[in-house]
């Protein structure tokens, strides 16, 4: 957008100095276009100053819920001894980071396929260059070497120009910079003296102007930003003002300008073969003719050349301008709210939101209505994350484009794990055991409401109360087998496990053991805000055959 604007403001002063000089005009798009050029370093080196753009809208963002933890209680038999511990967060899996950038990745790889193509046409270009320039022989004709002298001459240019010919009948250009070149077609040689003054005088013009480097970094900035059609724009024009500059050089030197109209035109008939992968400028462009054929045969046209003070005062100008746009930073506000599965808020929840690139992180706080707000961000990827006691931790991958962004999140009741050592020269006898007494259930706060929005967050997690412990299968006792029984299942409501599953692989033998325990459990009731729910378990079953 940064590059956009500036190749935008450039577009838009040449078409308001329309009645200036063309040297003027190409000056000011080929400065505007260098600085684009340079626009991302400048974002590097100039200070940042916030801008706002509108008033606040929100967007709804759908961003993925990954769940980076689950609140864990860990059970671990050890003899006669239980120990419980919290559990630690487990990072989400690579597959939600892999499909979280995967749109990116094709946009990057877009970019980078289309900065190959336009460097590959124009280092081809050059090759192509390179190449004429071997096959062409040096112009030995008296009126050539000699006019191409005195304009050189005229022009003050400080290195020699070499003037070639090609067998190329329709091929007239010019490129170069410490050792430039001017190559004229076959059948040059027979050109009048007019003739070959005046193409003389406009390729030389184009040295003297460094027309020839400033395209070709043109044409760089046009593959860095392929995709941006004001670019090409930009470049299209910046060539036709070239054009139109040499032309005013022409014609300042004395040549009549319906003359000058005439010969042009006849190469233009001359010269129908359009050359593809030409990175210099050629004189007789058919599609830019009629406009330079109006300009010249215009009385009123401003041809004079640029002054080094406006040169100077268009290259600040537009520094500044750049320098502003690079230093714009355009922040945004991400805000939301946070409820439980039963939609009641959850006030007093830390939540963060930190990017990775530019290693800072922000902080803010729900308020009574569980609303959060984050303010000043810039553009840039992001991760939000939220850890609540009970819950689920919430991760989630945003991406700031400058726009303000809104997102209502249900935070997922966290699961339970119980692990449990069974050996193998332990007890064999199985027999339920009472751990605890029901818990009554705790009075009910009230429910009190902001604006009708419920306070909610208040969980009790599942106690068990009463155990019965797996016992290693006889079957297999004094075998020396060990065996790992990972089950998923549900505490219901009324605390008893409900659909249970073993995951595979596994012993049949030692999972009959495992469930034939499990199923006697009971757990008093997980409450969230004193109303009775379901909360999933993982009970992991290590049976060895030995302590």
């Amino acid at each position: 957008m940064k590059i956009s604007i500036l190749v935008l403001v450039a577009l838009c002063a040449t078409r308001l100095l329309r009645n200036q000089s063309a040297a003027q005009r190409h000056w000011i798009l080929a400065v505007a276009i260098v600085c684009a050029g340079v626009l991302p370093m400048l974002e590097l080196l100039v200070p940042a100053w916030p801008l706002s753009i509108g008033s606040p809208s929100f967007a709804e963002l759908t961003l993925p819920s990954h769940p980076a933890a689950a609140t864990e209680r860990t059970s671990t038999f050890s003899a006669d001894r239980i120990t419980r511990q919290a559990g630690a967060p487990v990072v989400g899996s690579a597959r939600d980071a892999v499909r979280g950038w995967s749109t990116r990745s094709i946009l990057a790889l877009m970019w980078i396929a289309g900065v190959a193509m336009g460097l590959l046409v124009l280092v081809l270009g050059l090759i192509r260059l390179a190449w004429l320039r071997s096959r062409a022989r040096p112009v030995t004709l008296a009126n050539w070497t000699t006019l191409s002298e005195q304009i050189a001459r005229e022009y003050g240019l400080r290195h020699p120009v070499r003037v070639l010919q090609s067998d190329d009948s329709s091929l007239l250009a010019t490129w170069g910079v410490v050792s430039p070149t001017i190559m004229i077609p076959g059948g040059a040689e027979r050109w009048p003296d007019d003739l070959v003054g005046m193409v003389l005088s406009h390729e030389l013009a184009h040295i003297r102007r460094g027309d020839w480097i400033v395209q070709i970094s043109a044409e760089l900035v046009r593959s860095m930003y392929w995709f941006n059609p004001l670019v090409w724009l930009a470049c299209r024009r910046l060539r036709l003002e070239s054009e139109h500059a040499c032309d005013d050089a022409v014609l300042r030197s004395g040549v009549d300008s319906s003359a000058y109209a005439s010969h042009l035109l006849g190469l233009a008939r001359a010269f129908n073969h359009r050359h593809p992968l030409f990175p210099a400028p050629a004189m007789a462009r058919s599609s830019s003719l009629h406009k330079r054929v109006t300009a010249m045969l215009n009385d009123r046209q401003n041809r004079s050349p640029m002054s080094p003070f406006a040169r100077v005062a268009t290259v600040m100008a537009l520094a500044v301008i750049a320098g502003t746009i690079a230093a714009a930073q355009v922040f945004a506000t991400f805000s939301g709210s946070l409820v439980d599965p039963q939609g009641a808020a959850l006030p007093g929840v830390r939540v963060t939101l930190s990017n990775a690139e530019r290693q800072i992180k922000y902080d803010a706080q729900t308020n009574r209505r569980g609303e959060f707000e984050i303010v000043g961000l810039p553009p840039g990827d992001y991760v939000f994350e939220v850890q609540v006691p009970g819950f689920k931790p919430y991760r989630a991958a945003l991406t700031m484009t400058g726009d303000n962004a809104r997102r209502a999140i249900t935070l997922e009741i966290g699961s339970v794990a119980e692990e449990i050592v069974i050996a193998g020269d332990g007890d064999s006898s199985s027999r339920a055991v009472q751990t605890a007494s029901p818990r009554p259930n705790p009075p009910c706060p009230s429910t009190a409401a902001t604006a009708d929005v419920p306070i909610g967050g208040n969980i009790r997690p599942p106690n068990k109360i009463r155990d019965v412990r797996p016992q290693y299968p006889a079957s297999v006792r004094g075998t020396g087998a060990d065996a790992t029984i990972v089950l998923d299942a549900l505490i219901g409501t009324d605390g008893f496990l409900k659909d249970v599953r073993v995951r595979e692989p596994a012993n049949r033998e030692f999972a009959n053991a495992l469930l034939a325990a499990v199923n006697q459990w009971q757990y008093d009731s997980t409450l969230l805000n004193c109303v009775p729910i379901e909360v999933a378990v993982t009970i992991t079953g290590r049976f060895v055959h030995g302590r």
